[in-house]
């Protein structure tokens, strides 16, 4: 089994001791929520400074287009090794039109089609 430790997104010099402490106390991977910052950058970070599997948990997809998305996925994967996980989500109507000052459209179908198009752009 594999054991992960979950963080929220913080300034990158302490994602990258947070990354090292988590290495050194045996964790296998970091998972980094997206709160305030963006969890792409603090997934860079902690790959800088320690060989642990990182994901997104999750990174909000809407904001972003899918191939901004799928880019950065792209180069974490690339950075890592194949040790980057993608983990997206809607997040609420509240957060996606007072942070983002995006539209919210009904998210399943919406989603749906964001993963339709990352899938593609993958393969591309």
């Amino acid at each position: 089994m594999k054991l992960d430790l979950m963080a929220t997104a913080a300034p990158l010099r302490t994602m990258q001791r947070l990354a090292a402490d988590a290495a050194a106390a045996d964790f296998d991977g970091l998972v980094v929520t997206e709160s305030g910052r963006t969890a792409y950058l603090s997934c860079a970070a902690a790959a800088l400074a320690a060989d642990l599997d990182l994901a997104t948990g999750i990174a909000v997809a809407f904001p972003r287009s899918p191939m901004v998305t799928a880019s950065v996925a792209w180069e974490l994967a690339e950075a890592t090794g194949g040790r980057f996980r993608l983990g997206i989500g809607t997040q609420v109507r509240a957060h996606i039109t007072r942070r983002y000052g995006a539209d919210f459209d009904p998210p399943g179908p919406r989603l749906r089609e964001y993963v339709i198009a990352l899938k593609q752009i993958f393969r591309a």
